[in-house]
């Protein structure tokens, strides 16, 4: 049978000269509320909310107005293994140097990749690391994206406590693969999913961010940076210190990762961004000791040997 797992690790680093904006997007949007084998996987409620809310983002103004025929939505039973791959492989294919590609995942994670829906406890079901670095190696574009809401999906990072993990250029994890990867928690951390919301708190948290919560500086754009220390605080504040968003990978942290539309949405939003600054710099104390909370907290979990994934 197959052990409870981990998502996946790239290494990151910063790079020379400036991230340039891209041109066109196509995204595969994936989430599994519903498994086939209900005897070996549990189902999640709200799942699907979250990959429905994350598209209809994507085709909206305040997302780019992302053609629907470049986006794949898998769900349930639609997300099979090879069906993943299948569609994913040949959409992001279709990206250019210029353009931009994600991946969003929301089911259930654990060591070495995702369940999808016929996941069925073994090795061969997984939909592995190995696959989803194969899939993005189709898109020739240089901005790729990993969204995963799941649980323990930041453990393969590494044995670094740093949310935003560092290593060298040519770390073997990595290969040529040019991917920032952000996870919705750390090892031993559940993704939580609220009744309140009808979604994960780091999807509707990601949604808020790209459409523009995340623009500190309220210029056009949003990079990988702005967005994840956005992601990282409400999220947090949201789970009550019970979820520590992850970003890794190799990228550039100026990586532009959305556009902003409005101007008043800039200027509205660096005023918001101006105040919360100055409130967590109040709450640096409570911060730092929560996370140590957290790392006693993860230290007991890593000793438990899971038999079976949890979303």
């Amino acid at each position: 049978m197959y052990k409870g797992f981990l998502l996946l690790t790239f290494a990151f680093v910063v790079t020379a000269g400036a991230a340039n904006a891209y041109e066109n997007t196509y995204a595969v949007i994936v989430a599994i509320d519903d498994y086939e084998n209900d005897d070996v996987i549990n189902d999640v409620p709200f799942l699907i909310n979250g990959a429905s809310a994350f598209y209809d983002f994507l085709t909206s103004r305040r997302g780019g107005t992302v053609p629907s025929g470049n986006i794949c939505k898998l769900i349930d039973k639609e997300a099979t293994r090879q069906n993943i791959i299948d569609r994913a492989t040949a959409l992001f294919a279709r990206a250019s140097r210029n353009d931009r590609v994600i991946f969003y995942f929301c089911g259930h994670g654990g060591d070495g990749g995702f369940a999808p829906y016929d996941f069925d406890g073994y090795d061969w079901s997984v939909l592995s690391y190995g696959d989803i670095k194969a899939i993005f190696r189709s898109a020739s574009c240089g901005t790729k994206l990993l969204f995963a809401d799941a649980c323990n999906s930041g453990g393969l990072k590494g044995s670094s406590n740093a949310h935003i993990s560092q290593s060298i250029v040519g770390d073997s994890s990595t290969d040529d693969m040019n991917i920032a990867v952000m996870t919705s928690c750390r090892a031993g951390e559940n993704s939580i999913v609220t009744s309140a919301l009808e979604m994960g708190i780091f999807s509707y948290c990601l949604i808020q961010g790209l459409g523009g919560m995340a623009n500190s500086d309220g210029n056009a754009y949003i990079t990988i940076q702005e967005l994840f220390y956005y992601v990282y605080r409400q999220v947090l504040d949201k789970s009550k210190m019970k979820q520590t968003p992850q970003l890794f990978g190799k990228f550039d942290l100026r990586l532009i990762v959305a556009k902003v539309y409005s101007n008043n949405a800039r200027k509205s939003n660096k005023r918001i961004y101006t105040n919360d600054h100055t409130a967590m710099k109040h709450n640096k104390q409570k911060l730092r000791n929560g996370e140590a909370l957290n790392e006693v907290k993860l230290r007991n979990l890593e000793t438990q040997k899971r038999e079976t994934y949890k979303h």
